[in-house]
């Protein structure tokens, strides 16, 4: 992996989870940062970097130190930079409510079997984030990815509920 593939990604996670946190929508993102939100829903899934003038924007939009902003967009090396990247944002308590949503779904009683296997699915993804919160990046990398693929088998499963009405 190529060091903008992985810049891409570092920061596409990372605006994920300050998204999350925050609960900011990509609207709210790109009408800060005066880009399409398409931009923004490629920054989020790690195929495209902003620019220079999109980073100043959305640091000041979400209050983070500008350099480190641009180091974790890959806009400028840690080395040259001499800070490092922004850390991942605190997402504890975020990832208790999940957790504590989906297990309550997961104890009623539901009538469709996918559904329930998709919310255990779902389940398991949380908790793999949460045993990896201090992982070296590649375990990270991982637990990223488990989660996403959960989260698309419940939204196919839920699209498939829904078209079943």
């Amino acid at each position: 992996m190529t060091r903008r593939s992985r810049d891409k990604k570092r920061f596409g996670q990372w605006l994920k989870l300050i998204m999350l946190t925050r609960g900011l929508t990509g609207v709210e993102i790109a009408e800060a940062t005066g880009v399409d939100n398409s931009a923004v829903s490629k920054w989020r899934n790690g195929t495209l970097l902003p620019g220079e003038e999109a980073c100043e924007k959305l640091a000041k939009f979400l209050d983070v130190d500008p350099l480190r902003l641009a180091v974790t967009a890959g806009l400028i090396s840690e080395e040259i930079a001499r800070v490092p990247p922004l850390p991942p944002p605190d997402d504890t308590e975020l990832a208790a409510v999940e957790r504590e949503s989906i297990a309550d779904l997961v104890s009623k009683k539901i009538s469709r079997k996918r559904d329930r296997e998709a919310l255990l699915a779902a389940l398991e993804a949380l908790s793999e984030r949460d045993n990896y919160a201090n992982a070296p990046d590649g375990q990270m990398q991982e637990a990223l990815h488990r989660i996403d693929q959960a989260t698309q088998k419940l939204l196919a499963l839920l699209e498939v509920k829904d078209s079943d009405q």
